[in-house]
């Protein structure tokens, strides 16, 4: 251990230079400080991000991740479940991997391949009964309407379009697509994006992982700064509220989907050093024809560079 410990000691001095990242998101409805399980309930995913390589243009980033979603239905308590069956109760399961691009000229290219799992297999009921467990909380009803299992694999990419060329700044805006095709999802969005406060560049932001480089001793400037993004999503195709397309759903709870949905971010982004702060508010409006009312949760995300 003694040796192990030299060695990674003296690696360190040799190159101090952050060319790795290790990412935990956490989503949550109760970060609404409403205590309540409700649609998209909760989220865990880890990531991992490596400087791959980088040239005067742009930034090259391997990304990889593993996560869990889980979704439930307007109300999982148990005199009321049964008459508030609006959502498919089920979990997503997936692994996800791919690169990105981020250019000198501070657009940003990202592509992604996504293999999961829905329904049983993804475990969203054994999740989401350790977590009330834990934390002495009451059960929830309504997981025996489950969808059944079914797998999925998805290709995504998106590309952030830089608007403002100026030098040091604290106001910045991009406009934003993405497009999901697969058999988990298939949907379609555009937005924009709007920093305000202490900011680097994109290839140098915490919000990308621009942080993480390989060449560079510098660890960036701190940043600190708030982040608005609205978009509308065109869905044609969602397994979380449809079901799988390999496996029938008979006797499961699902149902049609809304295509244009409104959905809006809001937080903020702490980053100096090696570490990574994020609080942030996801609302969106109704993806199934059925849901009672629109969705919203919170997300806390910490991320460390080495």
């Amino acid at each position: 251990m003694l040796c192990l410990c030299a060695l990674l000691i003296a690696a360190q001095k040799a190159k101090n230079s952050y060319g790795h990242q290790i990412s935990l998101i956490s989503d949550n409805d109760s970060y609404t400080l409403k205590i309540i399980d409700r649609y998209y309930t909760n989220g865990l995913a880890i990531r991992f991000s490596k400087a791959v390589k980088e040239t005067a243009q742009k930034k090259k980033m391997l990304n990889t991740e593993v996560g869990q979603a889980i979704f439930t239905a307007y109300d999982t308590r148990r005199n009321r479940y049964s008459r508030s069956l609006d959502r498919p109760y089920t979990g997503f399961l997936y692994v996800k991997g791919g690169l990105s691009y981020l250019f000198k000229n501070e657009n940003i290219l990202r592509w992604n391949i996504i293999a999961g799992v829905t329904g049983e297999a993804a475990r969203g009921e054994e999740m989401q009964r350790f977590i009330h467990h834990f934390l002495g909380i009451k059960q929830p009803y309504g997981w025996e309407k489950q969808l059944k299992s079914d797998y999925g694999f998805n290709i995504q990419a998106s590309y952030t379009q830089h608007l403002l060329n100026a030098g040091k700044k604290f106001f910045d805006a991009f406009i934003l697509s993405d497009a999901t095709i697969g058999t988990t999802y298939t949907k379609f969005q555009c937005g924009m994006l709007l920093r305000l406060g202490a900011l680097e560049p994109s290839y140098k932001s915490a919000l990308w992982d621009g942080r993480v480089t390989g060449t560079s001793q510098d660890a960036g400037k701190k940043e600190l700064f708030f982040y608005f993004e609205p978009s509308v999503i065109v869905q044609a195709y969602n397994a979380t509220i449809q079901g799988g397309i390999f496996n029938e759903q008979e006797g499961r709870f699902t149902s049609d989907i809304l295509p244009f949905i409104y959905q809006h971010k809001f937080g903020g982004v702490f980053a100096k050093d090696k570490w990574t702060t994020q609080l942030g508010f996801t609302f969106k409006t109704k993806e199934a024809k059925t849901m009672f009312v629109n969705e919203v949760y919170g997300t806390i995300a910490i991320g460390y560079r080495f």
